[in-house]
């Protein structure tokens, strides 16, 4: 301790004059400390502490003119639309031409693995088996292989797994091979 403070703390001052000084005296110092610290501390737990990745990622790609069709299809069937509706724990994109920001997004989250499952258009899935990453479905879902509508080992197509004759837009269901719930994916697909 310097000479100073020592001789204020053993002078015949009252405590509240004492205390005084030495909040004076130490106070910057000791609240830019504690600023450190708590700094410090804030940044080592977000650095350590577990992600959460309880969070279902479903995305549907297309051109406006692709999707806009499959939003009514979507509406008119409770299996699909308890994939695609927005939940707590499930977060669901719409993802076309049109909309370079949410299209940057998707492309971000499937390179992350962070994409659970997509339902894209003909076009888009055609350009993206051709480049790989896509889980082999005929793998994980074997009811599905050797059935006649289920030509593609990567996607599954909508009208297959509608298991309809009906008129339905293009698209096919694919996983990512990074997928973070590739199992949980899979019961959904087939829990229809």
């Amino acid at each position: 301790m310097k000479t100073q403070v020592k001789e204020v703390l053993n002078s015949k001052r009252s405590k509240k004059e004492k205390l005084s000084y030495l909040v004076e005296y130490y106070g910057k110092t000791s609240l830019v400390i504690l600023g450190v610290l708590i700094f410090s501390g804030m940044l080592i737990w977000q650095m350590t502490r577990p992600k959460d990745t309880s969070t279902m990622t479903v995305a549907v790609v297309g051109t406006a003119e692709e999707v806009n069709p499959l939003r009514k299809v979507i509406a008119e069937n409770e299996p699909l639309k308890n994939i695609f509706t927005q939940e707590d724990k499930r977060q669901v994109l719409t993802v076309t031409d049109e909309d370079t920001v949410m299209r940057q997004k998707y492309v971000v989250q499937i390179a992350a693995g962070e994409m659970d499952l997509v339902l894209m258009s003909k076009s888009e899935y055609e350009l993206t088996a051709k480049q790989g990453g896509l889980l082999d479905l005929s793998e994980k879902i074997p009811e599905l292989k050797g059935q006649d509508e289920f030509k593609e080992k990567e996607g599954l197509s909508l009208k297959a797994w509608l298991k309809t004759e009906e008129t339905v837009p293009d698209f096919y269901f694919v996983i990512p091979k990074n997928a973070p719930h590739i199992e949980e994916t899979i019961k959904l697909l087939g829990n229809k």
